[in-house]
């Protein structure tokens, strides 16, 4: 009977060293996979940081452009306002001239 059991307990210290072989071999795939993962991880972090400061600089711009366009919107009205003032007083000076032009014929 001591002879089975040296034999059992052979055979268990053969399993735990395959056990551990088999564990020591996963751990080292686990290791690599999260290594890599981790180098992606950062390479995506500063492809992101570089799109927000892309977009940051887009919408910088974007914003002066909104600004100077509500500044020549500003001055585009105003000047159609004088055109449309100076087209009014065009309109009124033609009317008095085509009004003055019979009477000053007919006193001739």
């Amino acid at each position: 009977m001591a002879a089975t059991d040296v034999k059992s307990q052979q055979h268990f210290a053969e399993m735990s060293q395959k056990q551990l072989e088999i564990y020591a071999a996963e751990l080292y795939r686990h290791f690599n996979e999260e290594r890599l993962l981790r180098r992606e991880l950062e390479n995506r972090n500063k492809q992101l940081e570089q799109r927000v400061t892309e977009l940051a600089s887009l919408n910088k711009l974007f914003q002066k452009y909104l600004e100077d366009y509500g500044v020549l919107e500003e001055a585009y009205e105003r000047i159609l306002g004088v055109i449309e003032n100076l087209a009014e007083e065009t309109r009124g000076i033609r009317a008095r001239t085509r009004s003055a032009k019979p009477q000053e014929m007919q006193s001739k």
